[in-house]
C-alpha cells in the first residue's frame, strides 16, 4: 500500500512526458502562440509616450514661439518664457499638475499671458486626446486649445524636483 501513491505518480509523469514526446513541433508553437496571445496588455495610465512635444497651435491658431511640454513617467516639464516642472495625475480624460515655474519676465505679454492661462487650467484639470504623436490639451470649461507635436529631443530632469529643460 505504501507503494500506491508512488506508482500514481509515475503513471502521470509518463502519461506527461508520452504527451510532450508526440506532440509535433507546430502543435507547441500554436500553443505557445494561444498562450501569448490571451495575454492582456495592462493599461499604463500615461498621458501620452515619454519625449519632448512642441507647441504647435493654440486656439487654432500656429505658434511660431518654441513653447515645449516634456513628459517622462508622472513627471511634466514646461517651457514658455519660463521653465518648470512638476507631477501630473490622470483621471479617465482628465490631466491634472501642480507646476512650479520661474517667474522671469516674458518679452510678449501674450506669451506670458499664454503661459499663465496654461497652468492655471492644468492645475484645475484639462481634457487631453493623444493620436499619432498629437496631443491636445482643453481647458474643461471647453475654450482654450493647446496642441503639442511629439519628436523634439528627450527632456532632462534635474534630479527630483521635474524641472525639464530640453538638450
Amino acid at each position: 500500500m505504501k507503494k500506491t501513491p508512488f506508482i500514481i505518480i509515475s503513471i502521470f509523469a509518463l502519461l506527461i512526458l508520452l504527451g510532450i514526446i508526440f506532440t509535433t513541433k507546430n502543435d507547441r508553437k500554436n500553443i505557445y502562440n494561444k498562450i501569448t496571445s490571451a495575454v492582456i496588455p495592462v493599461s499604463t495610465n500615461k498621458l501620452a509616450k515619454d519625449g519632448v512635444y512642441t507647441l504647435s497651435s493654440f486656439n487654432n491658431d500656429l505658434v511660431s514661439e518654441n513653447i515645449t511640454l516634456a513628459l517622462e513617467g508622472e513627471n511634466i516639464g514646461v517651457t514658455f518664457c519660463n521653465i518648470g516642472g512638476g507631477n501630473y495625475s490622470l483621471q479617465e480624460n482628465i490631466i491634472k499638475a501642480d507646476i512650479t515655474i520661474t517667474e522671469m519676465a516674458c518679452d510678449s505679454k501674450d506669451l506670458m499671458e499664454m503661459e499663465s492661462l496654461f497652468t492655471q487650467e492644468l492645475h484645475k484639470g484639462m481634457i487631453f486626446s493623444y493620436e499619432e504623436n498629437i496631443l491636445s490639451l482643453q481647458s474643461q470649461e471647453g475654450g482654450d486649445i493647446f496642441v503639442f507635436e511629439y519628436g523634439n529631443p528627450e527632456p532632462v530632469f534635474d534630479g527630483n524636483d521635474s524641472s525639464a529643460v530640453t538638450q
